[in-house]
């Protein structure tokens, strides 16, 4: 589990805050709140442990080995089973000034021309060869985006493979990295961090999601969310049903998704 499951839980717990307003504090009842980059400057989140604030704060359980999206009785080792009637609420991400200059000094803007940001890469934990699509075909969608007319950059740390033609931009802060998303007019992307973050962000997103994990559970409303079929395993394991789901999935049905959005 990591960052996309902790800005869930921010969505989840700023439901609770807006219907009760009381301050949540995440984490397990017994210990310190949870820390998160995605939990910084909310005043809506307790940093105190639970039990000293006398009722005043909402606990709410989240955290790894416990998210309340997972159905930990049916999942197991090879496969991860969610709740059918789980929806993310979008979250919330306070910037501090200095991230957003940061941020702003990262990729010139090129007059008159539409600014796409992509990332082809996929955090490596138990699915990240079933969330990924094909990177020849990153490269295709590329090579048309600018042949279109399209800045488009590469939201990628700087170790990480780049694609050939554009630029990246990617910071070692990962809250640098999710203020300058701010700038572009749409974010391409696999299911994770990152199209939770262009939620919260009300940044638009077109988010390729193969075969692995039902959108209609993770997904939010407004984002153009790509498969192909409705047989979702939840696999943790490599999966051929899953590539040959995220190989179905077209470079021109990507672009055509992106325009559909501009």
């Amino acid at each position: 589990m990591g960052l996309g499951d902790d800005l869930m839980a921010v969505g989840d717990a700023y439901a609770i805050y807006k219907k009760t307003g009381k301050k949540v504090c995440i984490g397990k009842s017994t210990a310190r709140p949870a820390q998160s980059p995605m939990y910084k400057n909310l005043d809506f989140l307790e940093q105190d442990p639970c039990w000293s604030a006398n009722g005043a704060v909402i606990h709410f359980e989240s955290f790894t080995g416990k998210r309340p999206y997972i159905d930990y009785r049916k999942s197991s080792s090879s496969n991860q089973v969610l709740f059918p009637d789980y929806r993310p609420k979008p979250g919330v991400i306070q910037f501090t000034e200095e991230e957003k200059a940061q941020a702003n000094q990262m990729v010139p803007y090129e007059p008159g021309s539409r600014r796409i940001y992509v990332e082809p890469h996929v955090k490596g934990t138990y699915s990240d060869q079933n969330k990924r699509w094909p990177w020849e075909y990153w490269i295709e969608l590329v090579r048309e985006l600018k042949a279109a007319g399209h800045q488009v950059v590469q939201l990628s740390r700087p170790e990480l493979s780049g694609l050939p033609f554009i630029p990246r931009m990617g910071s070692e802060d990962v809250r640098v990295s999710l203020a300058a998303m701010r700038a572009c007019d749409v974010l391409v992307c696999s299911e994770g961090l990152l199209h939770h973050a262009a939620a919260a962000l009300k940044v638009p997103a077109v988010v390729i999601w193969g075969a692995r994990t039902d959108p209609k559970i993770l997904g939010y409303e407004g984002q153009l969310n790509l498969t192909s079929g409705t047989d979702y395993c939840g696999s943790r394991t490599k999966c051929q049903h899953c590539q040959e789901a995220m190989d179905r999935i077209t470079p021109a049905q990507v672009q055509e998704a992106i325009e559909d959005l501009l």
